[in-house]
């Protein structure tokens, strides 16, 4: 019955509602159901898979062997399924499923040992999040950030330099309260033999000047010290640590840009002149010579130098980009 009224709900649309008051109260029942689940050992003489209910099924996890009995999750699912396709529909009947149905994903995901099962649970959530997440209260969007932020956490300790690869995907989502995990692991990557690492390591410096604010001041004059030894590393500007070299840059000015009072500016701007012209990562390059427009712009005394003595480099910059585009 259920499915046909998912069904139904998403044919009809919003010329289903006369109809929501008599579907809504079983509709939460069946949400709140908690589902048959029998655990027993994995050697056990009693075989799970013997029930004479089909609804069951089992998965062994380590030495212990879990039955869940299906059909009653399937009915959580179809609530779930109908309740967000009902376009306009009743506050207190949405917020009584995010109180039921949020909490209970969040403290799964946290228990949860299995990462397949998890990814499911983090899908699951999302879903939730879309169709009711302007009705969370500050409790629960801080427990959903909470469990997030320690998978991060876990994620980065537990592969180390393969995990790199994807800072770049999450960085934009990254906040300052989660810095101190991952700070120093990227400041030690930015040593790494492999120029991948080491360029997705100096790329993570550059976010983390850019957006990290204060917390990331302590960790100013490491970070120097670690792009300083990519930047004047003898094979610098062999063809493998280009990208890292380039991204380097990037992050050197955004130090200069974001934390100016936490460096000698007359010494390290002059040095970040010196870098240019970038010419391997055009992403950056763009990032950088947009960057030292900015600058030229407010007439940067530090950048142009005591008598202006670093006007004949910036201006040499200028011309290389315009001759380049």
């Amino acid at each position: 019955m259920l499915q046909a009224w998912a069904r139904l709900c998403k044919c009809l649309g919003q010329d289903f509602l006369p109809y929501m008051e008599f579907v809504m109260p079983p509709l939460l029942q069946s949400a709140s159901l908690k589902p048959d689940v029998t655990i027993t050992s994995a050697d056990s003489d009693y075989d799970i898979d013997d029930s004479d209910d089909e609804s069951m099924e089992t998965i062994t996890l380590g030495d212990k062997r879990i039955g869940i009995k299906t059909s009653v999750l399937e009915e959580k699912a179809t609530a779930s399924i109908e309740k967000g396709q009902s376009q306009g529909r009743d506050v207190s009947y949405l917020k009584f499923l995010t109180d039921s149905i949020v909490p209970a994903l969040v403290e799964a995901l946290h228990k949860e040992p299995d990462t397949e099962i998890c990814a499911s649970i983090l899908d699951s959530l999302n879903k939730c999040l879309q169709i009711s997440g302007m009705l969370l209260d500050e409790k629960q969007v801080k427990s959903i950030v909470d469990e997030v932020g320690e998978i991060l956490g876990t994620l980065i300790k537990t592969f180390k330099a393969s995990f790199l690869p994807f800072f770049e995907e999450l960085s934009s989502y990254l906040t300052p309260m989660y810095y101190d995990i991952y700070l120093p692991f990227l400041l030690e990557a930015c040593n790494d033999e492999t120029p991948d690492v080491r360029q997705a390591a100096v790329y993570g410096l550059g976010v983390c000047a850019e957006f990290g604010g204060y917390v990331f001041k302590p960790l100013v004059g490491e970070a120097l010290s670690r792009l300083n030894a990519v930047i004047q590393h003898p094979n610098a500007l062999h063809s493998d640590n280009i990208m890292a070299y380039d991204k380097a840059v990037s992050a050197l000015g955004k130090i200069c840009q974001f934390h100016r009072d936490s460096i000698d500016y007359a010494q390290v701007v002059p040095a970040w002149l010196n870098c240019l012209l970038l010419k391997g990562d055009l992403v950056e390059a763009k990032v950088v010579h947009d960057q030292l427009c900015s600058m030229a712009e407010r007439s940067d005394r530090e950048m142009l130098g005591p008598n202006n003595q670093y006007l004949p480099k910036i201006i040499s910059v200028f011309a290389e980009v315009s001759f380049s585009s």
